[in-house]
């Protein structure tokens, strides 16, 4: 998910958008002003209130009313989310978010979508342990069900572990937000079933400090990370795990070495490329296991020049995966700073399936002109999406938190290069 860059949800964007965890948001801004293809619906007008009401309670209100477009109806998005902080450093806190579809300017009784919540999170006065325990909710014509989890979180100096247990229904939405796994899409069918899940996520990580400080050496770290999902009915959908050994060095240069152990029990069936089934089949709905590895290496981040790289192979489903990554960073401070990732994946399956070559590169420069006038540029080429984009951005900051922005954009096909759409935006933010 792309982050948020429009400047009315940015401030005090936490109030909203942190219920839930990474990958279940109740709450995303984005989802305001973007059709379910990523197209842009446009926006009438919106307000925003957001403040204290103590100094241990937070409190913000939004509202937004989007324009009908073609298929898609006009829609307002209400939010309403209070946070307040109990026993000094812990926290509890609750959300109401709706959504109603208007055609005509009738509201329509069968189009509202609503999602209500709730949250705990406990942290010790030292900041060592911490527990949560969570309750979300649903509401659409026809239809209700939630998800909960809850966990505890200990962070030593040498020894770190966490627990989070989840469950999730199978008809719970979160249309102003995400949730990223319930959708199951069979390619074979061409169809989406949902599936609900239970969850049990740990990471235990435990790090080796050397007698001397004599040494190159800062730490060394054990970890793993294990994910293991069951089916509502209990039955068994995916052990996905991780085991790292990470040598971190005083000069901030790090090596990382990983390995993947994965089970998966796949309920449909997939496929990673874009051709049609009749031409590159779909991998069958099963079970199966699989390992690879990788090695990654990270210079000293203290230097103006900054290099990443990682290689990876191992199995993968049914057939083999071979990864590669670059990164190069250049400041120079405090007018440039310049960066650099390329990253290229194949996959390689048995016949009849087809391979998969995926190449990405994404190029990114900063130049400031001084503290309030700035350029940035940013690239990327991707062959899996089939598209080359350039976004250039001059932003002017001409008073505290009151900008104006000077936007292009442009898009390429990558196969048969041309032209797909290309736009000039010129945007004033004033902070009144």
């Amino acid at each position: 998910m792309l982050p948020e860059k429009r400047t009315f949800f940015l401030e005090n964007a936490d109030l909203f958008g942190n219920f839930g965890i990474p990958p279940i948001r109740p709450f995303f801004s984005r989802r305001i002003g973007l059709n379910d293809d990523g197209e842009p619906i446009p926006i009438l007008a919106g307000a925003r209130l957001t403040g204290n009401l103590d100094p241990d309670t937070r409190i913000g209100l939004l509202t937004m009313q989007t324009r009908a477009k073609a298929e898609e109806p006009a829609r307002n998005y209400s939010a309403l989310a209070v946070r307040r902080r109990v026993f000094g450093r812990s926290t509890v806190g609750g959300y109401f978010l709706d959504r109603e579809e208007f055609r005509d300017g009738e509201r329509q009784s069968d189009g509202y979508s609503r999602n209500a919540g709730a949250e705990l999170l406990f942290t010790s006065t030292d900041g060592t342990w911490s527990s949560w325990a969570t309750w979300h909710h649903s509401f659409r014509p026809g239809s209700s069900d939630g998800w909960g989890n809850a966990g505890v979180f200990y962070s030593g100096r040498k020894f770190t572990a966490l627990l989070d247990v989840l469950r999730m229904g199978e008809n719970y939405y979160a249309d102003i937000g995400f949730e990223q796994r319930i959708e199951n899409y069979d390619a074979r069918l061409d169809t989406t079933i949902r599936i609900g899940y239970n969850f049990i996520f740990n990471i235990l990580q435990y790090r080796i400090f050397p007698k001397s400080d004599a040494g190159r050496l800062n730490y060394t770290e054990i970890g793993a990370e294990l994910f293991q999902v069951l089916n509502p009915d209990g039955s068994f959908n995916e052990s996905s795990n991780k085991v790292t050994v990470t040598w971190n060095f005083r000069n901030t240069s790090e090596i990382q070495a990983n390995l993947y152990p994965n089970w998966a029990n796949v309920p449909v069936s997939f496929k990673f490329d874009d051709d049609t089934i009749a031409l590159c089949p779909a991998l069958d709905a099963g079970r199966y296991q699989f390992t690879n590895a990788d090695l990654q290496w990270t210079s000293d981040y203290r230097k103006p020049f900054l290099l990443s790289l990682s290689a990876g192979a191992g199995g993968f489903y049914s057939g083999k995966q071979y990864s590669a990554r670059v990164e190069v960073a250049y400041r120079i401070q405090p007018v440039v700073n310049f960066r650099l990732a390329a990253a290229y994946n194949r996959l390689e399956f048995p016949a009849p399936y087809c391979d998969v070559e995926i190449f990405n590169l994404t190029p990114r420069i900063e130049v400031f002109f001084g503290k309030n006038l700035w350029w940035t540029t940013f690239l990327q080429y991707n062959t899996q999406a089939d598209n080359f984009n350039i976004n250039s951005r001059l932003q002017w900051r001409f008073r505290p938190m009151s900008d104006l922005f000077v936007v292009y954009t442009d898009n390429y096909a990558v196969q048969a290069f041309g032209p797909k759409n290309r736009s000039l935006v010129v945007k004033v933010n004033y902070w009144w």
